[in-house]
């Protein structure tokens, strides 16, 4: 279970005579109090300390409540039996929930009386078992100073006893917090320092920042570049908060003694949303593909090379599997089905806390194996003439034009569009098929086909084109969004809020895109109310076509030559 949903969490701390060798510093307050900041809102954790009796330091409630910091002062003896069976009952009942029990102590149950101190011995061993029963892990550190004797008892039958030194605490409760129980964070590099300004830039844009810093030594620590609230100032830990969307980039100045270990984590929150398409192979192959985006739908969320290659699991039709990163998008192969319900994108496994809907019911689109066929054979005709060609351009000694690979050129639109008299000899050319495949209410839209070789001007915006298809009042203020003929086919520029994919590359609001015969691009409203797909055609005009060129546009209204 991924953090985010609700799990419980009952800490159990030694608070007597012999603790105060144990954790001389109070690293066991400061580890649970970190803790408690690197788990979600909604899961619930309670706090047990004892003596010869129980304490309830904080009741099983929701993190959100939780004491920013707190101390405890060892004295008396200890009834770790009472303790143990008091977490138990505070937990529930939910055997669906996952619930953990965690230890601190230095393994020595030690009353006034033997009977006493029997009994204690009986009642944590019988907790232990009631616990593996129940099926709550029970994780035992058992803290150590230079002269504390090794335990009396194993447990390891009944729990996961970590033997750990007051010195390395917080670095063993920070390995159990992230590989245990999964709470997302990012490490940031960082070194072994004395004092000396540390430049850190988390790998992507968050709406909310949490920043934690763990230390070897006692030292000070200033947050520079962003302003953030210090929620936690202890002798090891240092925590801070920024809220409404801080900087990526921030600097810290610590002053701490020479050889000191530094660990530095960041906890991103990002509001976004998912797209999703499914891509099929030419071997009928498919896949789905995810790419979350900024709420505003400015950029990917994943696109940093951070996230390149590392895997994110996803909640499939009940089923988690693993999905790839790559260049912001994730991409799993899909089994034969008509559709898939994506039920959850486990952010947390690249160390973010996503606030936003990941759910999708997706339609998988059959795979026409007779429309492959037909491709494969045309393609190897047209493979076959281009090399007779080849050959006989060879022996006339004719000059062989090599293959271009046009590249997608990305540009500012203002850029492009202020050589406009330098493409005054271009004209549109070709054919704009558009499905409108989501519109308010659920109706469908009949394919449309827009010949360009009809239009007489240098560049047409989108709302233009679709007025002449009738389909304008779903796709308003696209006026943004600018065709305009290139050398090699066609450009799209992006002056709008609209959402525009081209394959799995994203045209922002002031760039562009050049098509070439068979490119597609997505076309999404800002709050995802209709989707339309074009796909771009380089055919040669037709005898009517090149007739009607200048005489009249496919909207069919009059436009001159110089019509802007």
């Amino acid at each position: 279970m991924a953090a985010g949903e609700c799990r419980e969490f009952v800490f159990v701390i030694n608070a007597s005579e012999s603790m105060t060798k144990a954790d001389p510093n109070q690293i066991i307050a400061q580890s649970v109090t970190w803790s408690m900041e690197n788990f979600s809102a909604t899961d619930e954790v309670g706090i047990v300390a004892f003596k010869e009796n129980v304490h309830i330091i904080k009741p099983l409630s929701k993190v959100g409540g939780s004491p920013a910091h707190f101390n405890i002062h060892y004295s008396g003896r200890s009834n770790a039996g009472a303790a143990l069976l008091s977490a138990i009952d505070m937990l529930s009942n939910k055997f669906h929930t996952e619930r953990y029990i965690i230890i601190f102590t230095d393994g020595e149950n030690l009353l006034d009386k033997s009977e006493q101190n029997l009994r204690s011995v009986e009642n944590f061993r019988a907790g232990l078992e009631q616990a593996k029963w129940l099926g709550i892990p029970v994780y035992i550190l058992s803290v150590r100073y230079d002269e504390n004797p090794p335990n009396y008892h194993s447990y390891g039958n009944y729990a996961r006893e970590i033997p750990t030194h007051y010195r390395d605490l917080m670095t063993t409760m920070r390995t159990i917090v992230h590989d245990d129980f999964h709470t997302p964070h990012i490490e940031l590099p960082i070194e072994n320092l004395t004092s000396s300004n540390l430049q850190c830039e988390v790998p992507v844009r968050a709406d909310r920042l949490k920043i934690f810093l763990l230390s070897s030594n006692a030292g000070n620590v200033e947050l520079k570049g962003m302003s953030a609230e210090k929620i936690v100032d202890a002798t090891f830990t240092k925590i801070f908060v920024a809220e409404s969307s801080p900087p990526s980039k921030f600097e810290l100045a610590l002053k701490y003694p020479a050889g000191t270990g530094l660990t530095l984590d960041v906890v991103p929150t990002v509001k976004g949303r998912v797209q999703t398409d499914v891509k099929s192979s030419i071997f009928g192959r498919k896949v789905l593909q995810i790419t979350p985006l900024h709420s505003d739908g400015s950029e990917k969320i994943l696109s940093d090379a951070y996230f390149d290659g590392k895997t994110i699991g996803l909640t499939l039709n009940d089923a988690r599997i693993n999905g790839t990163i790559s260049n912001g998008v994730i991409k799993v192969a899909l089994d034969d089905a008509e559709s898939v319900s994506l039920q959850k994108i486990h952010f947390a496994d690249v160390g973010i806390i996503f606030d936003g809907d990941d759910t999708a019911l997706i339609t998988v689109p059959s795979t026409n194996y007779a429309a492959w066929i037909v491709a494969l054979a045309a393609i190897g005709v047209i493979g076959f003439l281009s090399w007779r060609l080849s050959r006989r351009r060879r022996e006339t000694r004719e000059q062989v034009s090599a293959s271009v690979v046009v590249k997608k050129n990305l540009l500012p639109v203002d850029k492009f569009f202020a050589k406009s008299a330098d493409r005054q000899s271009l004209s549109f050319k070709g054919k704009l098929m558009i499905y409108v495949t989501k519109i308010p209410g659920g109706e469908n839209v009949a394919p449309l086909e827009c010949n360009l070789f009809q239009m007489n001007a240098d560049k047409i915006s989108l709302v233009e084109l679709l007025t002449g298809c009738g389909v304008e009042e779903y796709f308003t203020d696209t006026g943004g969004i600018v065709l305009a003929p290139t050398e090699s086919g066609l450009s799209v520029a992006n002056d709008s809020a609209y959402t525009i994919l081209e394959r799995s590359d994203l045209i922002a609001k002031g760039q562009r895109v050049e098509l070439i015969y068979g490119d597609t691009i997505n076309i999404t409203t800002p709050d995802e109310s209709a989707e339309l797909i074009m796909i771009y055609k380089s055919l040669k005009p037709t005898e009517a076509d090149e007739h009607a060129h200048g005489q009249k546009n496919f909207l069919g209204r009059g436009r001159s030559a110089d019509a802007k």
